[in-house]
């Protein structure tokens, strides 16, 4: 594991405070080394003690398996603390925030959140359906389906790669809303459990493409039949319980951010692939997201797009209230920011199962 310079001199403190490093005629504490020692430029103004990794420990529930590894995230801590601070200091477009991942290295956040399996070529068919091609029907220049009553509990995903089947439950859910005006959460722990066989792997992540080929088949149940446990369990799919149907599914065509927008437009949120593999990723808080780094080559997380403006995506993400803007982020449109629009997958309903 690479810690930067402060993140070293960050435990070398910590050692210090250690009984075999005690100097009974000095106060050393991690307050007043920090205090005396202000390595750090960046956050020297900005004082961070104990005060404020106890509490951030309280607010997000977090324990360590010994004081070696506590020391370790509280170094990774600090310098995403560190990290912040810079970028906010900065002209940029967005803002980040201390959050649930921020004790954790970009590279323990990717193993450990970002977990989407890369599909096998697109054999699906990449287009619209006609209808919505046609050029006579115009579409609004922004729109947002929480407007129309499309507002589901902010969820998290934990630590369990299910952002597939997160993506894909609430993309029927949005349908089922829309098409029947039926207000039903779907059930994300169903395809966590049941969808192996089209090439997911539990909490160890998947594809939408292997979520909705699932759902397809049999079919998708309550969230109140079937709830979320963020762990892999047996299938307890049942026939008699199932709430909505796929009847068939599409992709808008790859890296067409224009037809993505027409999507969403006429058909409602549509589950999307994207790259959130940036540190920036991790820690954002709000504001246009626009971060050059964040490649559209590949992807590695799926979130639901559930509107546009001119100048931004909505997306509904599975992190929980604590990430971004209570759950969701706005990414600039118009450039295939994170690739966006590599991987769109729609839904049709079936119109008799309810």
């Amino acid at each position: 594991m690479a810690y930067s310079v402060y993140g070293y001199l960050f435990i070398l403190l910590n050692l210090f405070q250690s009984k075999e490093f005690v100097c009974e005629d000095t106060d050393n504490s991690i307050e007043n080394l920090y205090r005396t020692r202000q390595y750090d430029t960046v956050l020297q103004e900005d004082y961070v003690g104990d005060l404020h990794w106890e509490k951030f420990k309280r607010e997000f529930n977090k324990s360590y398996a010994s004081t070696i590894h506590e020391n370790k995230a509280r170094a990774v801590w600090y310098e995403n603390l560190a990290a912040i601070k810079h970028h906010n200091s900065l002209n940029h477009t967005f803002q980040l925030r201390e959050n649930h991942f921020s004790d954790m290295t970009l590279r323990q956040y990717l193993r450990t959140i970002v977990k989407l399996v890369k599909s096998e070529e697109h054999t699906h068919n990449e287009t619209l359906p006609e209808h919505l091609r046609k050029h006579d029907i115009i579409i609004p220049p922004e729109i947002d389906w929480r407007n129309s009553g499309f507002k589901p509990d902010i969820p998290s995903q934990r630590r369990c790669g299910a952002c597939y089947a997160f993506t894909i439950a609430h993309a029927v859910q949005a349908q089922l809303l829309i098409a029947k005006g039926v207000w039903e959460p779907l059930s994300e722990q169903q395809i966590v459990d049941c969808s192996g066989h089209w090439g997911n792997y539990g909490c160890g992540g998947g594809s939408l493409r292997g979520a909705l080929r699932y759902l397809e088949a049999y079919g998708a149940m309550s969230y109140k039949d079937y709830p979320y446990e963020a762990k892999k369990s047996k299938c307890r799919w049942d026939k008699r319980r199932v709430r909505a149907k796929v009847t068939s599914w599409g992709l808008s065509p790859r890296g067409d951010e224009a037809a993505l927008e027409r999507a969403v437009a006429l058909l409602g949120p549509i589950g999307v692939s994207i790259n959130a593999a940036p540190r920036t990723f991790q820690l954002y808080h709000s504001g246009v997201y626009d971060d050059h780094t964040c490649s559209n080559k590949s992807v590695n997380h799926a979130v639901l797009i559930v509107g546009y403006s001119r100048t931004y995506w909505i997306l509904l993400n599975w992190w929980g209230k604590h990430w971004g803007e209570k759950g969701y982020m706005k990414l600039k449109k118009g450039h295939n920011r994170c690739g966006i629009a590599n991987y769109a997958a729609y839904v049709v309903m079936d119109d008799k199962k309810i």
